[in-house]
């Protein structure tokens, strides 16, 4: 609604307290373009990625993500944004409309570009020309050059493809330096016996120069104020930052119309600690500046500097602020730069702040209530927000991809075991969910992996030792029942796992796998086997599909 009646800073306030509450690509996709209404291009920019990322598959995204390229002057990243997009939804008629527009747009600059260089070879005077250059003058006679020189002549704007001929940039060269007066177009100089050697053309008659303006002459208290400004800056090189402050105090009095002088005491003030006198003067400055039109450059310095100021004092939000006001008057790559870690240091910040054991229990509470009433989706909610309010705890992990798992959501839910495993070595329960899962997922060595980590948390574990004979049991039958697609395709996996690679690579696997072959030594085989650590490097590779018990 905001954004509707034309009030986008009041549209990324609300999109931004919205976005506290539950990341979403669509709010990053909106206040995306509610900083671009605002020409905050680069806070546009990140939202536009933050929706990609969030959403890979939505067109809007790019198409956010494209326009903030665009606005910062990108042409070519927010082509390649455009047509990432097109490849996730290619019948997205306003992206490919943007698309187009944009293509359009790079081939118009770039036919300007080649009609300006090829004007060169439609002068009058183009034989006069290079007659008189060094380089091209003993070419003008030759019959094939002149032949080639009226080819470009006939297509200018196939320039581009006749320049790879040698002949033809040095009549480009030569032209070139003809219009800019004779210099080199690469900065260099001729040495003085080509140049002399060059027939001369005559000298065009000289143009009237116009009157040049006069100097405005400064007034006596401006011209002691410049001296006092002087005297300052010689004293903040200096490091006498109060002597300096006193100097720049007096150029004000003298001169209140120039805002340097403010700025100046400023960055005194706030080298002396003085922040809020330094943003005062910073803001003083300002008022003078845009009422005496200063430079954009000098109106965005004063802004910077309050942003410095407030950052000192530890006013994140102020100092965020303030940066972004600067880079409104002018971009500038540092404070571009010193805004982007300030705003990362308010994102910690502000999770710090969020920090919060005991509200962390009461979500996870919460998140077993909802489980145990079948609402998943609220479970995965509060297990969530316990997360954020205590991210150290390994069980909201375990207890959230328990939830994953009733949703069929089994991919989330691995991942949410593994880091649990992470974060609590020990932690069993998320040993054998991730062992329930892989078993579901077919991927019957990585759950004999995860087995036999955890009989090491927990030798003797009952449960542990039904569950591997059970992932034994269903990678053989998988073997023997599903059909020969399936079955490639499970081995085409196992190969590139890095594990079982490791594992082929491992002597003792390669001395049981030739022991254990038709001209191998059985009884060597039984003995390697008898081995705890080498049966269990086995019976990984043997619930992988890659060997067989038959066939080592």
């Amino acid at each position: 609604a905001a954004m509707a009646a034309g009030k986008p800073q009041e549209a990324v306030e609300h999109y931004t307290a919205a976005l506290a509450l539950a990341p979403s690509h669509a709010l990053h996709s909106n206040r995306s373009a509610a900083y671009v209404a605002l020409g905050n291009y680069e806070a546009a920019l990140a939202d536009g990625e933050q929706a990609v990322a969030l959403k890979p598959d939505w067109g809007k995204g790019y198409s956010r993500k494209a326009l903030a390229l665009e606005k910062l002057g990108r042409p070519a990243e927010a082509l390649q944004a455009y047509e990432e997009g097109l490849r996730v939804e290619p019948g997205n008629a306003a992206m490919q409309q943007n698309k187009a527009a944009l293509e359009q747009q790079l081939r118009q600059e770039q036919a300007q570009g080649v009609a300006a260089l090829a004007e060169l070879f439609g002068r009058p005077d183009l034989w006069d020309v290079l007659k008189a250059d060094p380089d091209t003058a003993p070419l003008c006679s030759n019959d094939a050059f002149r032949a080639k020189i009226a080819a470009v002549q006939a297509a200018p704007a196939a320039l581009s493809q006749h320049l790879g001929d040698a002949d033809v940039l040095k009549a480009f060269q030569a032209l070139m330096k003809a219009a800019m007066g004779g210099g080199s177009p690469f900065g260099g100089a001729r040495q003085a016996g080509a140049q002399a050697a060059a027939e001369p053309t005559p000298a065009p008659e000289p143009e009237p120069e116009p009157e040049p303006e006069p100097e405005p002459e400064l007034s006596e208290d401006q011209r002691k104020a410049a001296e006092e400004k002087a005297k300052g800056n010689e004293l903040y090189k200096a490091r006498k930052f109060e002597e300096a402050k006193a100097c720049y105090s007096r150029a004000v009095e003298l001169d209140p119309s120039e805002m340097t002088y403010l700025t100046n005491r400023a960055s005194a003030h706030l080298m002396l600690k003085e922040y809020e006198e330094s943003v005062e003067d910073c803001r003083a400055a300002i008022d003078v500046g845009r009422s005496h039109s200063a430079p954009f450059e000098q109106i965005a310095k004063a802004y910077a500097r309050i942003g410095s100021a407030y950052a000192k004092m530890g006013r994140l939000e102020d100092a965020i602020a303030a940066y972004k006001s600067s880079l409104t008057e002018h971009r500038d790559r540092a404070v571009t730069q010193t805004l982007r870690k300030l705003e990362k240091k308010q994102e910690e910040a502000a999770r710090a702040a969020y920090l919060n054991p005991e509200l962390a229990q009461e979500e996870k509470a919460k998140g077993n209530a909802a489980f145990q009433a079948n609402d998943f989706p609220a479970a995965i909610r509060h297990y969530s927000e316990a997360m954020k309010r205590d991210p150290t705890c390994a069980a909201f992990y375990s207890n959230r991809a328990a939830a994953y798992m009733k949703l069929g959501e089994f991919r989330l839910g691995l991942d949410d075991c593994d880091t649990c495993i992470s974060m609590d070595s020990t932690f069993l329960r998320a040993y054998k969910r991730k062992v329930s899962i892989l078993l579901f997922l077919k991927e019957f060595h990585t759950a004999i992996a995860t087995l036999q980590a955890a009989k090491k948390v927990a030798p003797g574990d009952a449960e542990l030792e039904t569950s591997y004979q059970e992932v034994m049991a269903a990678s053989q039958q998988f073997k023997y029942t599903a059909d020969k697609e399936a079955q490639e395709k499970r081995l085409a996996k196992a190969q590139q796992d890095p594990l079982v690679q490791a594992l082929l690579r491992d002597p003792d696997v390669r001395q049981l796998l030739e022991a254990g072959s038709a001209r191998g030594n059985a009884k060597a085989a039984g003995e390697m086997f008898a081995k705890p650590e080498v049966k269990d490097k086995f019976d990984i590779l043997l619930a992988s599909g890659v060997v067989g018990v038959g066939g080592m």
